[in-house]
C-alpha cells in the first residue's frame, strides 16, 4: 500500500485494485474498482488509545506500526504539514515533492520512532526541496496493542495495561488454579526469549522478581498439575480434559470437539510437555495418514493449534509449492519469485483466488505477469496484474498449454483444505 501525502486534507480515496491510497495533492479523492467513496474530512482521533499531549514526551522509544496516527508539523513550511496520517499496513508513504530518480520517493514508517521520522524528513527535504526544513512528528493515537495470551491449564487473553504483571493476567483469565502447576509458569516474549517462573509461594503475589511485568504480545504457558491434558486454539471446545491411559493426540482433539479445519494451521501445531514445546504435524496426521504423528500423550501435556495468519498459498507450475509468509507490501511477483517460476510457466494466465474469512465465498482474478517480467507493462497496467497480496490468497500457476479444468481445481483447493468450496468455483468460469 502506498500513501501520497499533501498538506490540504479534504477527502480520502482508496484504489483497491492497485491498493493505492492517495492523500491530498491537493484534495483527497476517491477512486475504487467498484464504487468511489465520498470525500470525508479526516477527524481528530479519539478513544481509549488517544494520547494526551502531556504524555507524548515520554514516547521517544516507541516504534511506529500500522494503525498509529501521527501528525507531521512544520512552522517554516506550513504547506508541507500533515495534520493527521494513519500508518498504512505496509508502512510506505509518499510525502509531497519527495522524488528519487524522477519518481515519487517512498518512506517506510514501520519501525521508526517519531524522532527518527522527523530526522528522515528533514534530511530528505533538505537535499533539494527546502532550504530550512524544520519538521517534527507527533504521535496522536497509538495502535491497538497485541493482547497477552494464556494457554495450558488456564486459557484466554487479556489486554495489556501499564504495569500488568503475570499474576494479574492470570487472575483476569480466571479458571481453576487447583489444576495449574504454578511452580513452572513460562512467559515467552515476542523476541523468542522465555523465562520460567515459580508463582506458587504467597510472596510472589506482589511486586516480586518472580511476578514480572508483561510486555506487548507476551505468551504465558500454565502447565497442568493434575492428570489432565489441554487442547487449545482452533478446536470447537478448547480446554483441559481428563487424561486416560493410552490417550493419543487424536483422542485429545476429539475430546475438544475436533478441529476448526478452515482456520487451523495444522502444520504448525505444538505439543508442550514439561515446559518444552515441539512442533506437532497435524497436517500429515489428518491429510496424509501419517499415524506416526498420532503420538501417545502424558498427563500435563498441552496441544495448541494456531490460526492460519499472514500467508498465501502457491500451487501449480512452480519450483516450491506450499505457503509463503507475507511481508508488508508484498505483491504477486514477490511471492512467485520466492517460489521459483519455470521458463515455460503460463505467467500470462496466473489465477489468484481470494477466499472470504468465513470460507463461504470465493472470487478469482487472472493476472498477466508477462508485461511486467519482460518490461512491456507500466503504471496502472503493471499494478493491475502485479496485485498486492492479502493473507489467505491462493495462487495457481498453470503449466504451458494446460487447461484449468476440474482436476486442476480440486487439486488446488484440496491443497489448502478448501475442498468443500470447490464446487462453488466450478461455476466461476475458470
Amino acid at each position: 500500500m502506498k500513501i501520497f501525502v499533501s498538506s490540504l486534507f479534504v477527502g480520502l480515496s482508496l484504489t483497491f485494485l492497485s491498493t493505492t491510497v492517495t492523500l491530498g495533492s491537493p484534495v483527497l479523492q476517491a477512486t475504487t474498482s467498484t464504487t468511489p467513496s465520498s470525500p470525508n474530512t479526516l477527524p481528530t482521533p479519539t478513544g481509549p488509545n488517544t494520547l494526551p499531549p502531556s504524555s507524548l514526551a515520554s514516547i521517544g522509544l516507541y516504534e511506529l506500526g500500522p494503525g498509529d496516527v501521527i501528525s507531521v508539523n512544520t512552522l517554516l513550511n506550513p504547506e508541507f504539514a500533515v495534520p493527521s496520517l494513519v500508518v498504512p499496513p505496509d508502512g510506505y508513504v509518499q510525502f509531497k515533492s519527495l522524488t528519487q530518480d524522477g519518481k515519487p520517493k517512498e518512506i517506510n514508517l514501520i519501525g521508526l520512532t517519531t524522532t527518527q521520522l522527523a530526522t528522515t524528513l528533514n534530511d530528505e527535504y533538505g537535499r533539494n526541496v527546502l532550504q530550512t526544513p524544520d519538521f517534527t512528528v507527533t504521535l496522536i493515537q497509538k495502535r491497538s496493542s497485541q493482547p497477552i495470551s494464556v494457554f495450558g491449564a488456564l486459557a484466554g487473553s487479556v489486554q495489556l495495561e501499564p504495569g500488568l504483571r503475570v499474576i494479574d493476567a492470570l487472575a483476569r483469565i480466571g479458571g481453576n488454579e487447583q489444576d495449574a502447576d504454578m511452580h513452572n509458569i513460562t512467559v515467552t516474549h515476542t523476541n523468542g526469549q522465555s523465562v520460567t517462573l515459580d508463582l506458587s509461594h504467597p510472596e510472589t503475589k506482589g511486586d516480586s522478581a518472580e511476578n514480572i511485568a508483561l510486555t506487548e504480545g507476551d505468551t504465558i504457558y500454565v502447565p497442568l498439575r493434575h492428570e489432565m491434558v489441554a487442547v487449545t486454539g482452533e478446536v470447537t471446545d478448547p480446554g483441559a480434559y481428563p487424561f486416560v491411559n493410552h490417550m493419543t493426540v487424536m483422542d485429545a482433539i476429539g475430546k475438544a470437539g475436533n478441529l476448526l479445519t478452515q482456520k487451523a494451521d495444522l502444520a504448525n501445531a505444538t505439543l508442550t510437555r514439561d515446559g518444552k514445546t515441539t512442533t506437532l504435524d497435524l497436517y500429515g496426521l489428518y491429510h496424509e495418514n501419517k499415524l506416526v504423528n498420532n503420538i501417545s500423550l502424558q498427563p500435563g501435556d498441552s496441544i495448541y493449534i494456531p490460526k492460519i495468519v499472514n500467508r498465501v498459498y502457491i500451487l501449480g507450475d512452480v519450483s516450491r509449492m506450499g505457503w509463503y509468509e507475507l511481508k508488508p507490501g508484498d505483491r504477486l511477483l514477490d511471492a512467485l519469485t520466492n517460489a521459483g517460476l519455470p521458463q515455460d510457466a503460463e505467467i500470462n494466465k496466473i489465477r489468484v483466488i481470494t477466499v472470504s474469512p468465513n470460507k463461504m465465498e470465493y472470487s478469482r482474478q487472472i493476472c498477466n505477469l508477462k508485461t511486467i517480467i519482460y518490461g512491456t507493462g507500466q503504471g496502472k497496467e503493471a499494478l493491475k496484474n502485479n496485485i498486492l497480496l492479502k493473507p489467505g490468497m491462493v495462487i495457481f500457476v498453470p503449466q504451458h498449454g494446460q487447461k484449468f479444468g476440474i482436476n486442476s481445481l480440486f487439486t488446488l483447493m484440496s491443497g489448502v483444505n478448501l475442498i468443500d468450496g470447490a464446487a462453488r468455483l466450478v461455476t466461476g468460469q475458470y
